[in-house]
């Protein structure tokens, strides 16, 4: 029995001891990246000559690649980029061509050097020479930001050119003289350039081509780049150009008897007439990509009508035919019913009404048949408009009944309710907006938008220092932007490349307005102080 005993405290024991043994963990996780032991030729090097001479950088750990072709920037550019080969912890650099007399080039590589285990990128990895007896030391620096949404804007292409050597044409044949790329904060640096005057161009594209290319997102601006005291800083605006002329007609079609459709490029300007004097009505139907639908609709439908375009600096004539089988389009009405106190509740038709039976058009409040202060109809959008001083907590209806709508192809609309209800008065919030705006030579808009959504909620134009009480606020997250308005049109101009025209500036203000429900807020708005901040 004691011996039995003894047996079975020893194998515990040995039990107890191969528990004991695990798996190794590795060591800590590596969160430092490739670090640089050694550069041949050395950084900064100058009288440096690609002939017979590859640049060889040595890490302390084995290294990788990734994405070189995207990561890797080198300035002034080469027609054909060199080879970038790894051994193990070196990485070597091979040109495939002389390089250009007197010139200091830099190859950044960005996030392109990564180790072999944990993928950390080797960071601020830069490698400076020069052909010459100095290493040039002139720089800019500076950051692109969407001329529009005013954010920053990340991996674009930041050029000089040659001032001496720059057409028409240069951005879109020959690649930039230096050049890097914005980072995610849309900052951006050029360094080690010559004393010289250079033309400065930014612009966001795909791959490793560095020509611009039409309908790219451009910035344009002239620096001149002499001396170290020119070194600066300089804000730059993406755009996205006009693709193509404003008012361009691509296509024509009709399916519909009596409607016409014109497909066209931002109609700004673009008013189609018979040019006999019978009366026609137009609708824009918006499209994707700038491209929207003109509709015109013809009441005499029974010939193929004959029509006169104008579109700002040019004119023409045009004949459409209707597919056979067409039929006449149907009557149909559709609004919004989501509305608040101070809205003005709109009703719209598909096609132009001819007549209507004011009568057949009732208003509701609660069950009680009331007169709006306001009841119009618009034959240039189609619209009909309601309004009344709306009371809180109340339901009203809108009802046009059957055949109350008369369009101009003689058809009749079919029986329509629309159910309105207006919220409490206390679930929405007010905003008193002090707005100082000194020296203002022209408009500038002033929008409301959602912090979430960027959708606007009100807009205003304002020239000068003024009081805005926005009455009846959805409970949001709300922020202001401000956008200036040179020609006084209430909108936001693209700017144009071929006549080196920039869009209209763009200023957000950081601060956030919290609107909540029941609530008055107050705030100060130096639109001056906005427009210097940026």
């Amino acid at each position: 029995m004691k011996l039995f005993n003894k047996t079975l405290l020893f194998g515990l024991v040995i039990l107890a001891s191969c528990a004991q043994i695990v798996a190794p963990t590795g060591g800590p996780k590596d969160e430092i990246g490739p670090k640089v032991l050694e550069v041949l030729p050395n950084d900064k090097t100058v009288k440096f000559s690609a002939i017979n001479q590859d640049v060889r950088i040595r890490f302390d750990e084995f290294i990788q690649l990734k994405d070189p072709s995207k990561q890797i920037v080198m300035s002034p550019p080469l027609k054909q980029a060199p080879e970038y080969l790894i051994n193990g912890k070196e990485l070597r650099i091979k040109f495939k061509e002389p390089l250009a007399n007197n010139t200091t080039y830099t190859i950044n590589f960005g996030n392109a050097v990564i180790d072999n285990h944990e993928g950390i990128v080797a960071n601020n990895l830069q490698y400076t020479f020069s052909t010459g007896n100095y290493i040039d030391s002139n720089f800019i620096k500076g950051k692109v930001k969407n001329a529009f949404t005013d954010l920053p804007a990340e991996g674009v292409i930041v050029s000089l050119y040659k001032k001496s050597q720059f057409t028409d044409t240069t951005i879109y044949k020959f690649n930039p003289t230096y050049f890097t790329k914005t980072k995610a904060d849309g900052t951006f640096i050029i360094e080690n350039i010559p004393s010289d005057e250079f033309y400065l161009y930014a612009y966001k594209k795909e791959g490793i081509d560095l020509k611009y290319a039409k309908n790219d997102s451009v910035s344009i601006s002239k620096l001149e780049v002499n001396t170290g005291s020119n070194n600066g800083f300089y804000n730059l605006f993406l755009f996205k150009p006009n693709e193509y002329k404003l008012n361009k007609l691509f296509d024509t079609s009709s399916n519909q008897i009596g409607v016409y459709n014109f497909t066209v490029y931002k109609p700004t300007s673009f008013h189609v007439d018979l040019g006999n004097g019978n009366k026609v009505f137009q609708k824009i139907i918006k499209g994707t990509n700038f491209i929207d639908t003109v509709k015109v609709f013809v009441e005499n439908y029974t010939e193929v009508p004959k029509f006169k375009i104008n579109a700002l600096d040019t004119s023409f004539s045009i004949k459409i035919t209707p597919k056979k089988k067409s039929r006449l389009p149907e009557l149909n009405l559709n609004a919004k019913t989501d509305i608040n106190p101070l809205d003005t509740f709109l009703v719209e038709a598909t096609l132009p009404i001819k007549t209507f039976i004011k009568d057949s058009i009732i208003f509701k409040e609660d069950t009680v048949v009331i007169k709006p202060q306001l009841f119009d109809y618009q034959n240039n959008t189609f619209k009909f408009k309601f309004y009344t001083n709306w009371k809180e907590s109340t339901k009203y209806n809108i009802i046009f009944k059957d055949s109350a709508l008369q369009d101009i192809y003689g058809k009749y609309n079919k029986s329509t309710t629309y159910n309105i209800n207006i919220k409490q008065f206390k679930d929405y919030g007010n905003l008193v907006l002090n707005v100082e705006l000194a020296g203002a030579k022209h408009n500038y808009i002033l929008q409301l938008l959602n912090k979430n959504t960027n959708e606007v909620i009100r807009e205003f134009n304002v020239n000068k220092s003024t009081q805005l009480k926005l009455e009846y606020l959805n409970p949001v997250e709300a922020k202001i932007k401000v956008i200036e308005d040179l020609n006084n049109n209430g909108l936001w101009d693209n700017g144009d490349l071929e006549k080196m025209i920039l869009p209209e500036k763009v200023f957000n203000y950081n601060q956030v307005f919290n609107i909540r429900a029941y609530w008055d807020l107050e705030q100060n708005v130096n639109i001056n102080d906005i427009i210097n901040q940026q």
